[in-house]
This record gives structure tokens, sequence and C-alpha cells, in this order.
């Protein structure tokens, strides 16, 4: 847990201006090959706070900071879509958390992938490819991609066939959480 409050300690003084952003950023370049979640959802938290502010203060670094961030947690994303046997409820949380930033800060193939499962899914609603784990991170995806009147029209037509509310749910907040990212260009 070190590893945790060393982050969120640097963060904090990086936020109140005691610390450069690039002491941040170098730091959190070191936790490349974390291995623990709580550390690992730590650090996904703090990016995605750090590319909110880069955003607001100098939108012309964003691309390189969202690059930052995709180099940062490729090597985690080893962890793959789908679920391995024997795996840790820790590992699904993961995945899921992982790939839905991967799919936020513009990872292309986190995107192919997750846009792959999605048209798999609306195909077939009983496919194996779209476990509970990584839908979020779908459907983020997915909202990524928005821009075409087909995309909508499918999505449009998934959300109004779902009858669980769980899953209604996660659309919802996904398509929220993509239309608060386009409007902070983020």
């Amino acid at each position: 847990m070190d590893r945790y409050g060393i982050l969120d300690d640097s963060f904090a003084l990086s936020m109140a201006g005691q610390l450069p952003l690039s002491s941040l950023l170098t730091l959190m370049g070191a936790y490349r090959e974390e291995p623990e979640y709580t550390v690992l959802s730590n650090l996904i938290s703090v990016s995605s706070k750090v590319a909110r502010i880069v955003a607001d203060a100098d939108n012309t670094l964003l691309d390189n900071i969202k690059m930052f961030f995709i180099n940062l947690f490729q090597y985690s994303a080893k962890i793959g879509f789908d679920p391995k046997k024997g795996e840790s409820h820790l590992d699904a949380l993961l995945r899921g958390e992982l790939f839905a930033t991967l799919a936020v800060f513009g990872h292309e193939d986190t995107l192919l992938e997750a846009n792959k499962r999605f048209q798999a899914f609306l195909e077939d609603r009983n496919t194996h490819l779209l476990p509970p784990d990584i839908r979020r991170a779908v459907y983020v995806a997915v909202m990524k991609k928005f821009s075409s009147n087909e995309k909508v029209k499918e999505v449009e037509e998934f959300f109004a066939s779902r009858v669980k509310p769980s899953i209604a749910r996660t659309l919802k907040q996904s398509i929220e959480r993509n239309r608060k990212d386009v409007k902070t260009e983020y």
C-alpha cells in the first residue's frame, strides 16, 4: 500500500503546485509493471484526472499525455479481454477499468477489439465475447466511434432491446461518460 500512498500524495502535491507535473509523470512511469489492483486502479484514476487538467490547461499537449498513458497501461493490458480460468475477482475488475481507460485515451487496438466484440454481440446475443467485466469498456469504445449515424442507430436499437436494468444502467453511464469526454476534448 506504500505505492498507493506515494502516488496519491504525489498527485495531491502536484495539484497543490508543490510538485511539478513532470515529476508526477516520471513517478507514474515507474508504475508501468505494477501488479497490484488497488495501486493500478489509483493510477488509472490519477491518469484520468491529469488528462482532464491538461485538456483544460493546454489542449495542445493532450495527445502527448494520452500517448504517455496508453504506453503506461499497455503492459497491464496483457491481462487480455477474456477472463482466465482461476483468475481473481480483482483481475476481472482491473480488466474492465483498464480497457475502459484505454478506450477513452483512444488506444486503437482496444477500440478495434471492443468494436469487434460489440458487433459479434449484436449478431449473437449469446456470444461469449462480451462477458460482464468488459461490457462497460466495450460500450465506451463503441461510443468513441459514435460519429456515424449507422453506429448511433445500432447502439439505440441495442439499448432499446435491453430489459436487464444493470445492462441499461451500464449503457447509460457509458453514453454519459463519452458525452462528457467529448465536451472536454479528452
